[in-house]
């Protein structure tokens, strides 16, 4: 499994499991965001607007980092890809994304089939 929190302030385990939970909640609304608009690209100040005012994906706004980390989540399992780079908001040169599939690519080196993840090499 993709680790998607570094527990670096000592937390119990209570809360790395709340925090794992708020994670996959956000990599799913990005997710969804993104397949709604499956034809266009986005970056992540793109998707950070997009989820600064009320929308139909999550009920809080996402800070940049959170979209950041959701996005090469999103990237290593195959769900999205990389498109290009273009001007952000700080004019400097930022990752475009756009959606690929609904399912994570599998490992197809191991005979049987598991999630791609650098623990399996893949």
């Amino acid at each position: 499994m993709t680790k998607l929190f570094h527990n670096t302030a000592n937390s119990d385990k209570s809360e790395i499991h709340e925090a794992i939970k708020r994670n996959y909640k956000q990599n799913d609304a990005i997710l969804q965001f993104m397949k709604d608009f499956k034809d266009c690209t986005f970056n992540a100040w793109g998707i950070c607007s997009a989820f600064e005012r009320a929308n139909p994906y999550t009920d809080k706004p996402m800070l940049i980092t959170s979209i950041r980390r959701a996005l090469n989540s999103l990237e290593r399992s195959g769900m999205i890809k990389k498109v290009g780079t273009a001007k952000g908001k700080m004019k400097m040169s930022t990752t475009l994304y756009q959606f690929v599939s609904d399912t994570p690519l599998l490992c197809k080196s191991i005979p049987k089939q598991i999630k791609r993840t650098p623990e399996h090499g893949c």
